[in-house]
């Protein structure tokens, strides 16, 4: 039996005949042909009282039970009996009472059931609902109230058909406001502020299951979406089987879009801004990966905070606060892999109050211990390479050469080591310090046992410090070490440096020294460079000139390392980055090199100038 549904579409019942028709294909085995015309069905403002008393008197009569059961659902919107349960008699026939003809035993696929069955689970919102109310008896009022609705009614051009390979996807979805499904259980009536009004865009999203959520003291259903529907088989009273796309993690969300990225338009609970609460879960897992369940608190801007743990046995907890411009909030379940889902058994209760207080409380100690821990942990370990470091350093430097201290301003026995393998690895026609201290001391010593191991010349140190007192320290350090003769070390006070991209640095008076260094380079010159200086108390990003000083004054270098300590601090991050910008400008290649596990981290940016 085959209808165009657009004939339909121009009827006053049309939902009434669209239902009618879906049985009849259902009972004859045209199971996508069902499928589809009941989609257009619950498109034309069906509800699901209407819908299952459809079902009942047409498809699998005698079934008086589950008919009473259902109007006691409609009446009260409260059933003891479980709702899954009622529709799986209602498809399957597992509570006949009376003998059907064979033909009703062409039933639709189980994937369709479990939409078919959500959709009767999901009752429309009241703007939605175009046909009246019907009553058992009145048969009279109903004929009055179909003509009516024509009279009011607009014709709507015939809706486009579904094709069996897209029906799923394309199934008319419900909101949040379901109050049972799949696995789910009757709902206690909640009011309307815990069901709000569900939002066009997403009033036809259509949820996987219904988990069980106390709140408040209430007892209510909680929908739970997935944008990747194809991946899950209910299996009736084994479960929800499903297997993530290779592999990949999988998300189950309260918001009817199935996503997590965006606050959804409604919630089936509301939370209050900057207050605590505490969720339990049990998720009731068989041959799987631990799931993980997830909170998204979103604010009005779109911002998303989350928190999450993951379950052990089952059972998982966040407690969490929501932020002050709290708008949504959303619970998501993350799974991976295959395993079986149970939905019936999934529950969620969530608390505030005192006891919700005490536990975040506890929790935040918690954390803060285990913090503390880690980080005694990696100080620990960061201690005991840099005196590892420390040892290599002073074996290097010789039994002659004492060490000055190297903790705080100096840089760190790794950056130290760092230079010397740098000096030793390549040949640099010169080297250029921003900065002086126990680092013109290494630079100096390398630049000296490189020169005598490889029988070369000395290759020329041109080192810059601006205050006296430092510039006089590093020279006492020198001279001591036997190698003040080695450095060309310049006392270059602060002055007005105006880069291109209009700002004014304080920097080191530099231009003369690079200016006769250049001269005395050939064309091919590869420099190393170490920017430690000046100090960030000078003006923020204040080592951001040493890269567009070095390239208009070193004209014949044709390669430079440059060096940049201290780059855990953001300040002088920004500064490399800033760098980079500038090379792209000049058309000039770089590579950048971070050595995110010494103590204050560093990084070599290599410039290729020709």
């Amino acid at each position: 039996m085959k209808t165009d549904l657009a004939v339909l579409a121009e009827r006053p019942d049309r939902a009434e005949q669209a239902l009618t028709l879906a049985v009849n294909e259902a009972r004859l085995g045209h199971s996508m042909q069902a499928l589809t015309t009941l989609q257009q069905a619950l498109n034309w403002g069906t509800d699901r009282q209407q819908l299952a008393r459809l079902l009942m008197d047409n498809a699998l009569p005698g079934l008086g039970r589950a008919t009473a059961m259902a109007r006691t659902h409609s009446a009260s919107n409260v059933t003891s009996a479980s709702p899954p349960r009622t529709m799986k008699r209602l498809f399957h026939g597992q509570a006949r009472q009376q003998q059907d003809p064979p033909a009703a035993d062409c039933l639709l696929p189980s994937d369709h059931l479990q939409l078919i069955r959500r959709s009767l689970a999901t009752p429309l919102p009241a703007t939605q609902r175009r046909e009246t109310a019907h009553t058992q008896s009145g048969s009279q009022t109903r004929d009055q109230d179909r003509s009516k609705s024509a009279q009011d009614r607009p014709k709507t051009a015939a809706q486009p058909k579904i094709s069996p390979s897209s029906a799923r996807a394309n199934t008319p979805k419900a909101g949040p406001q379901a109050t049972s499904s799949v696995g789910g259980r009757a709902p206690a009536n909640t009011s309307a502020a815990t069901h709000p009004q569900t939002q066009p865009a997403e009033q036809n999203a259509l949820p996987l299951f219904h988990a069980q959520l106390e709140h408040n003291g209430q007892s209510q259903p909680l929908p739970f979406y997935t944008e990747h529907p194809e991946g899950f088989q209910d299996q009736q009273a084994e479960g929800l089987s499903y297997q993530t796309p290779s592999g990949k993690p999988a998300y189950l969300v309260t918001n009817p879009s199935g996503a997590f990225d965006k606050a959804p338009g409604t919630a089936p609970f509301s939370l209050a801004p900057n207050r605590i609460y505490r969720l339990r879960a049990q998720i009731p897992c068989d041959q799987c990966q631990a799931p993980i369940l997830w909170v998204f608190d979103y604010s009005r801007s779109g911002k998303v905070h989350k928190h999450s743990y993951p379950s052990e046995a089952g059972a998982a907890e966040v407690v969490f606060r929501t932020s002050a411009d709290h708008h949504r909030a959303a619970f998501a379940i993350r799974i991976a892999g295959k395993g079986r889902l149970h939905p019936d058994q999934i529950q969620f209760r969530l608390s505030s109050g005192a006891e919700a207080e005490q536990r975040y409380l506890d929790s935040q100690l918690e954390r803060t211990e285990s913090a503390l821990k880690k980080a005694q942990a990696k100080q620990q370990k960061q201690t005991l390479a840099q005196l590892e470091d420390f040892v290599r350093l002073q074996t290097y430097m010789g039994q002659d050469i004492i060490l000055p201290p190297m903790h705080g301003w100096p840089i760190s026995p790794d950056v130290g080591l760092l230079l010397i393998k740098q000096i030793a690895a390549q040949h640099y026609q010169a080297v250029v310090e921003f900065g002086s201290g126990v680092s013109t001391l290494i630079i100096a010593r390398a630049l000296q046992r490189t020169a005598a191991t490889h029988k070369r010349a000395l290759s020329p140190l041109l080192t810059f410090e601006h205050l006296d007192h430092y510039y006089a320290e590093t020279q006492a350090h020198l001279a001591a070490a036997g190698l003040q003769g080695q450095v060309n070390f310049v006392l270059a006070p602060l002055s007005p440096y105006h880069a291109a991209n209009g700002e004014v640095y304080p920097y080191y008076d530099v231009q003369p020294h690079l200016c006769a260094l250049s001269r005395q380079l050939k064309s091919d010159a590869r420099i190393l460079v170490l920017v430690d200086g000046p100090p960030g108390s000078t003006r923020t990003q204040a080592r951001y000139p040493a890269l567009p000083v070095l390239l208009d004054n070193l004209v014949t270098a044709s390669k430079f390392d440059i060096v940049m300590d201290d780059y855990f601090r953001n300040d002088e991050r920004a500064i490399v980055h800033q760098w980079e910008t500038l090379l792209q400008q000049r058309c000039l290649q770089f590579t950048r090199t971070e050595y995110l596990e010494f103590e204050k981290q560093a990084c070599i940016l290599t410039i290729q100038c020709s």
